[in-house]
């Protein structure tokens, strides 16, 4: 099976990137057409807007592939899901016109178009964004090959179709649920809190290294603030479980805003004056740092749903974060374990070295926020650290990408909820 993407000859190279699986390289202009042009029994997605950021996830749509996740072709494998092109709806055809291979563009017959075409077995799930529209069709396709649709808005996911085929929903939901309030939810809250306050730890002792010979004072501030935070981290050894679950959660809670004050408190050694960083705020952000540090943790939290989503995961039933209606409580929960390692991270290295500058920021109404040109920084870095790459990025990357981490760690959650797992190990970053 097949997906095949029309577009416009001027979003080629934009589309290309957004798409993360491997396709050879496109050269954009004019092209002899074929003898006839490409018709299958398709339906589709088209970019509407030329001008669009394809790093940007509202403005695109982009195929994320991920090699552990390869789909198995159904019986259906044969048939082609494609992009419509004239009007933005999907129109079914019948079968004509020459083979194209997977991974090949063609051009049709108006020259400011291409066609890409990606072996739906590439995919592990694909993602769209913006105003397009999908025909049931392809939904169907897609469904039968186990390739799970994410529908987003502003970073953020708002609908999410999962086939059946791709996990046992059921079973493991039974398990999710029976677990938040018992022994199973208080050991897996204990997991999540240990490495926010690790990764906290680790990304202080990181900086303290490479201010040992620039700047000693500050180094020892950083290194005595990262022995504070391991010290709550044995904390948690001695907290007891409770048949109160609202009693476990303020326990684990405590301990982990402890952890946040003297982490925040120690991170104003480090930004720019010119930031006027005091510390941790939030709605709005009164800072360029909290600027970034919210927008990242919204698109993070978008790629963390994807993957809980993608191995039969519920989003709003926590074991750490409380539940409210419409609270994604165990995306906010699986997002602890890497806010540092993703968005914190790049926060500091784009202040300090001064790739990001006051000017790519402006006082609103609703707070600090990026401008175009400061989005445009911020966004394409970090979507090259946590969506899926093609094999070609990965060998050439000089950059961790966590995608693959993201989804082991939901995948790791559903088997220790299964029993398949003895263990739930949380993800720790290096330094």
């Amino acid at each position: 099976m097949i997906l095949t993407l029309h577009v416009p000859g001027t979003t080629v190279k934009r589309v290309q990137e957004a798409l993360k699986v491997y396709i050879p390289p496109i050269k954009p202009g004019p092209v002899q057409s074929p003898r006839k042009s490409v018709k299958k029994r398709t339906g589709g997605i088209e970019p509407k807007n030329d001008n669009d950021d394809a790093m940007e996830q509202d403005k695109s749509v982009r195929t994320a592939a991920d090699s552990d996740d390869q789909a198995t072709p159904s019986e259906d494998a044969k048939s082609d899901a494609g992009v419509a092109e004239s009007n933005g709806f999907l129109d079914e055809e019948d079968a004509s016109g020459p083979e194209v291979q997977p991974g090949k563009e063609t051009v049709d017959g108006n020259q400011n178009s291409m066609t890409f075409q990606v072996a739906i077995k590439q995919l592990s799930s694909v993602i769209v964004s913006g105003n397009v529209s999908i025909t049931i069709p392809v939904l169907q396709h897609l469904a039968k090959n186990a390739v799970p649709v994410i529908f987003t808005e502003k970073n953020k996911p708002i609908a999410i179709l999962n086939p059946f085929a791709a996990h046992g929903s059921v079973r493991v939901r039974k398990e999710q649920f029976a677990a938040i309030d018992g022994e199973r939810g208080f050991y897996i809250a204990r997991k999540i809190v240990y490495a926010t306050l690790e990764n906290k730890a680790r990304l202080l002792l990181g900086l303290a290294k490479n201010r040992a010979s620039s700047n000693p004072a500050i180094e020892k501030i950083l290194r005595e603030s990262a022995q504070l935070i391991r010290d709550g981290e044995k904390k948690l050894d001695s907290l007891k479980y409770s048949t109160d679950p609202v009693a476990n959660r303020f326990k684990f809670m405590g301990v982990e805003g402890d952890g946040s004050k003297i982490y925040f408190s120690a991170l104003k050694n480090v930004i720019p004056a010119v930031f006027k960083f005091s510390g941790r705020n939030r709605r709005p952000p009164r800072d360029p740092i909290n600027a970034m540090l919210s927008l990242g943790y919204t698109i993070l939290q978008g790629y963390i749903n994807i993957g809980i989503a993608a191995v039969g995961l519920e989003p709003f039933a926590g074991f750490l974060h409380a539940d409210r209606s419409g609270k994604p409580s165990l995306v906010l929960d699986m997002m602890e374990e890497f806010r540092q390692a993703i968005v914190d991270r790049l926060v500091i290295t784009l202040a300090t070295k001064g790739i990001i500058k006051p000017i790519h920021f402006t006082s609103t109404s609703t707070g600090v926020q990026l401008t175009d040109a400061g989005r445009d920084i911020f966004i394409t870095r970090l979507i090259k650290r946590t969506a899926p790459l093609r094999p070609d990025e990965e060998e050439q990357a000089s950059f961790k990408n966590y995608y693959k981490d993201i989804i082991k760690q939901a995948r790791d959650l559903s088997r220790f909820l299964l029993g398949l797992i003895s263990e739930y190990v949380p993800h720790v970053m290096e330094w």
